[in-house]
C-alpha cells in the first residue's frame, strides 16, 4: 500500500538516475559513421555532440528520448502503483556515447519541493529514455538481439532523510 506522508516535512528534493542502451556492432558502426560525417575537417570528433543530430527512420533519436523521458517522469505515479503523484519542478535529460560507440547512457535529473522523493521518477525517466532509443534503433540491420537496456540505477538523491551521494557513472 501507499506510504502515508501526511506528517513528513516539505523539502526540496532531487534525484538523478541513469540507464544504458548497449549497441551491437551494426548499430555502433552506424553511430560511428554519423559522428565521423558530422565532424568538421581536422577537428576532434565529439561523439556526444554528434549524437544530438543522429536520426533513425523514426526521427531524431536524442530529442525523442528527451521528450519520452520527460513524459515518463510526469506519468510515474500512473504506472508504478504505490508511487505518490508529485509536482515536478524540473527535469533534465542528458546523453553520452560510450567508448568505441558501444553504448549510449541517458541521465535524468528530477527536482520537486514535496514530502517524498523523486527517485522513482528519475529511474522511470532513465528507463524510458533507453527503451525509446531501443525502439528507434531496432530497425537497423543486425540490431537485434544485441541491442539491450541495462544498468538502470539511481546515481544521487538529495532532500530526504536518507540522501545518497553522487555515484560514478
Amino acid at each position: 500500500s501507499m506510504v502515508n506522508v501526511a506528517d513528513k516535512a516539505v523539502t526540496k528534493r532531487a534525484a538523478t538516475a541513469a540507464g544504458t542502451l548497449v549497441l551491437p556492432p551494426s548499430v555502433a558502426a552506424e553511430l560511428r559513421r554519423h559522428v565521423e560525417k558530422t565532424a568538421a575537417a581536422g577537428e576532434a570528433v565529439d561523439a556526444t555532440a554528434a549524437l544530438a543530430s543522429w536520426q533513425s527512420k523514426k526521427g531524431p533519436i536524442v530529442s525523442t528520448c528527451i521528450v519520452a523521458a520527460t513524459m515518463a517522469v510526469k506519468a510515474t505515479s500512473s504506472t508504478i502503483p504505490f508511487c505518490h503523484p508529485l509536482p515536478i519542478e524540473g527535469c533534465t535529460v542528458e546523453s553520452d556515447v560510450g567508448a568505441d560507440f558501444e553504448s549510449i547512457e541517458f541521465r535524468v535529473k528530477v527536482t520537486t519541493t514535496h514530502k517524498t522523493g523523486v527517485e522513482m521518477e528519475a529511474l522511470h525517466g532513465a528507463s524510458i529514455a533507453a527503451l525509446t532509443a531501443y525502439d528507434m534503433l531496432k530497425g537497423i540491420e543486425g540490431a537485434q538481439p544485441g541491442l539491450r537496456v541495462q544498468d538502470v540505477r539511481l546515481l544521487e538523491k538529495t532532500g530526504g532523510k536518507s540522501d545518497i551521494a553522487a555515484h560514478g557513472r
